[in-house]
């Protein structure tokens, strides 16, 4: 789950880029990144994928965290 969390996180950011990329060209005199990312309705999506990224980078760690956990034996872990 987090691998797909990640991975939708990264697919959804390249695509925002590619979104503010496509629109840049056409305001290109009245340049400012907050205007062209409010004119193409990033904000909500890019900090979304970012979201995304951390959550599913969080799952795997956790997922790896426990499993060397289990490999453990019980009287090593105290």
């Amino acid at each position: 789950m987090g691998t797909v969390l990640f991975a939708s996180g990264i697919l959804l950011f390249g695509l925002m880029h590619l979104a503010i990329a496509n629109y840049v060209p056409y305001e290109i005199n009245s340049f400012k990144l907050s205007h062209v990312m409010e004119a193409t309705m990033v904000n909500v999506p890019y900090f979304l994928s970012i979201g995304f990224m951390i959550v599913g980078l969080l799952m795997m760690f956790y997922r790896d965290i426990r499993s060397l956990n289990d490999t453990i034996p019980e009287d090593e872990q105290s």
